[in-house]
């Protein structure tokens, strides 16, 4: 019988999406927008409806945007403020897009 790796616990679990998430806003912070974009898949592969995923998806416009893809960024808000109507970044999103030429 193989060994398995027990999940990780809800704590360890919080750890590393937030973890990934720092590490992709540092990376924006850095003007790395590739692999800040990078770290935020790798979150969304991860952690695809984590606590943090409105916060990711808000760096990945930001990061879309650092890297003038405005068509991308544009798409990006659209579907920021269709899955998070109410959140309190959604204008501050559509407008980071809307300035992308």
């Amino acid at each position: 019988m193989l060994a398995t790796t027990p999940p990780p616990s809800g704590a360890g679990t919080a750890r590393t999406e937030l973890r990934l998430l720092e590490q992709a806003r540092a990376a924006g912070a850095r003007e790395d927008f590739v692999l800040a974009i990078q770290l935020l898949d790798e979150h969304a592969r991860r952690f695809r409806t984590g606590r943090l995923a409105e916060e990711r998806e808000a760096l990945r416009v930001r990061a879309l945007v650092g890297l003038r893809r405005g068509d991308d960024a544009r798409r990006a808000a659209t579907d920021f403020e269709a899955r998070f109507p109410l959140s309190p970044l959604a204008l501050a999103i559509s407008q980071m897009a809307d300035a992308v030429p």
